[in-house]
């Protein structure tokens, strides 16, 4: 909370104790508590591009997995206005807690009192006094932070804004009503899974997983395993869906049940313009080149790690490090999966 409340201070020299507070207030709640009508939302938006005082968008840290995505002239040029809202509200879960925000308001004090920041010590004293009687309402900006730095912006996740560009990019294809392939591929605990829900979400398209096709266990031999990428049921995979995924009629393929080791049941595609084929392998080159726009994520051991310990536990992880993680590794170096992709995002620091 130190270092963004030092590099707000800096880049706005003329913020007041409000500004603080309402800094501090984003970066522990978020954007949950500024919605409540999407259309007025996105009337919102629109009204504050047209009226933006700066020329082009960008992204602001502000902390805690939150970002500050300013609206300049320009950012219909880049997403929609409608696009913006989407990723707003998907930004908007319900976040933080009393006790955490009133400790980081005692580290603004701390700083204030220290001369830290560029703010009046009293100013500051009669601030969160008053604040702290109101019972921590939220905030607005003063009126000398309107006056001087004309804020238009919304609050969002932090991820959003390494994946702003691939937003982007898939969304121009879908404005101009291209089908749009897209394949996520990338190291196992990297958020491939997550991101593929909210390309879903924000963009309207189907999800096809490569947890689909694990490879039965009467294919697993010892050769089929050692191949590169050979633990995917790949031939099903392209006769299921690569034959299918540029067609403008529904298909189905059948899911493949790791528990019970056999298909159990069946998914529908419908013909929806964006498609998009998420999990480790789906870049395999078995199947050629039949994607639009090729993804590769990934994030270090150490997130990796934690990540996986909390999902699948301490058990699995050790089955993770031993088995599957250098079988991945195998198949990323062997199939150049890496340079293959249009868009390559580390996760880490999500």
């Amino acid at each position: 909370m130190e270092n963004i409340i030092k590099q707000h201070g800096k880049k706005y020299p003329k913020m007041t104790a409000q500004d603080f507070v309402k800094l501090i207030y984003q970066n522990e709640f978020g954007c949950g508590h500024f919605i409540s009508d999407k259309n007025k939302s996105l009337d919102k938006i629109k009204a504050e591009i047209k009226q933006s005082n700066t020329d082009n968008c960008f992204f602001e840290n502000i902390g805690n997995g939150f970002s500050r995505f300013w609206l300049g002239k320009n950012t219909e040029d880049f997403i929609s206005a409608d696009t913006v809202n989407k990723i707003f509200i998907l930004s908007s879960g319900k976040t933080g807690d009393i006790l955490s925000f009133k400790n980081k308001l005692s580290v603004f004090y701390n700083m204030t009192k220290n001369s830290e920041i560029n703010v009046s010590l009293k100013d500051t004293e009669i601030y969160l006094k008053e604040y702290e009687k109101e019972n921590f309402p939220m905030v607005s900006h003063s009126d000398i932070f309107h006056k001087e730095y004309k804020p238009a912006y919304k609050v969002m996740k932090t991820c959003f804004a390494f994946y702003f560009n691939l937003i982007s990019e898939i969304e121009k294809r879908l404005s101009q009503n291209k089908k749009t392939v897209v394949s996520i591929d990338g190291r196992c605990a990297s958020g491939k899974s997550t991101l593929a829900k909210l390309l879903k979400d924000i963009l309207d398209g189907e999800i096809i997983s490569t947890d689909d096709f694990f490879l039965p266990f009467e294919k697993r031999t010892p050769e089929r395993m050692a191949e590169c990428g050979g633990n995917l049921d790949y031939e099903r995979f392209k006769a299921e869906v690569i034959e299918y995924i540029h067609s403008e009629k529904e298909f189905t393929y059948g899911v493949f049940s790791c528990c019970n080791g056999k298909i159990e049941s069946k998914k529908k595609i419908s013909p929806k313009k964006l498609i998009i084929a998420e999990g480790s392998y789906s870049g395999h080159e078995y199947f050629g080149n039949p994607y639009d726009i090729r993804v590769f994520l990934t994030a270090d051991t150490d997130s990796q790690k934690k990540r996986i310990l909390a999902r699948n536990g301490e058990k699995m992880l050790k089955n993770f490090e031993e088995k599957w993680i250098p079988m991945e590794e195998k198949y990323f170096e062997g199939q150049k999966i890496k340079g293959k992709s249009n868009f390559i995002i580390d996760t880490s620091i999500f």
